[in-house]
């Protein structure tokens, strides 16, 4: 089961939706258009507090803290640009734009760091799972026993990788023996319940003849008596 990519901080590359990118764009577009009225409004008014939403919008959009940073630059250097430009504007006005851009500047910067650090260890996380299942849905050879075997696996939504799905096929002296099953949940839990049937099946594939009807609940007696087996195994 093939991985998916990452980028240089470990986690996945940012995929944003459609709409999303639609709203992003605009808000960049209404940026300059605030912009393009405070220069030509005359001396006497500013709306440079708009622009710490740049350092906002470029975190949206980024994986790296480097993303608001670089935003933040030349939102602080467009402040002192429109102060330049509206000497009317008392100064302690231009100061408290500056100390919103740097400060939301700082924080959108954080909020990167940290929402890059948990996905992160989500990545490395779903990384062990994925290489789990794998190891459990390893497919089997063509050919075994009298039949030809071929085994394809799909996940049910691109993004639900890791699941409790199992299958195999053992050749015992008793026939060829099949299973294909689902465990109920997600993620490491799923796969370790997984593997944990899948060493019961084996197990009992081979030590019970077949299945005898007159033996009700054989299908449930047999699993718990190879359960008990492989607990009482020292493990390695």
């Amino acid at each position: 089961m093939a991985r998916g990519p990452h980028t240089r901080t470990g986690v996945p590359p940012l995929a944003l939706p459609r709409g999303a990118l639609c709203f992003l764009v605009l808000a960049y577009l209404l940026i300059v258009g605030c912009v393009v009225l405070d220069l030509t409004s005359g001396p006497g008014t500013t709306l440079a507090p708009v622009l710490a939403a740049l350092p906002v919008l470029a975190g949206a959009h980024s994986r790296r803290a480097r993303g608001p940073l670089a935003a933040g630059a030349p939102a602080i250097g467009l402040v002192f640009a429109l102060a330049a430009a509206n000497h009317g504007v008392p100064a302690l006005v231009h100061v408290a734009s500056a100390i919103t851009v740097l400060a939301v500047t700082f924080t959108s910067t954080g909020a990167v760091v940290l929402i890059t650090g948990r996905e992160r260890e989500l990545a490395r996380v779903r990384g062990v799972a994925e290489a789990a299942q794998s190891a459990l849905l390893r497919p089997p050879p063509p050919r075994i026993g009298p039949l030809r075997v071929a085994v394809r696996y799909v996940a049910a939504e691109a993004q639900a990788r890791i699941g409790g799905d199992l299958y195999e096929v053992v050749p015992t002296d008793h026939g060829v023996r099949v299973l294909l099953g689902d465990v109920r949940g997600k993620g490491l839990a799923a796969v370790e319940t997984a593997a944990d049937v899948l060493g019961v099946f084996r197990d009992a594939a081979r030590s019970e003849p077949g299945l005898d009807r007159s033996r009700p609940g054989w299908t449930v007696r047999s699993p718990a008596a190879a359960a008990a087996r492989t607990s009482s195994q020292p493990s390695c």
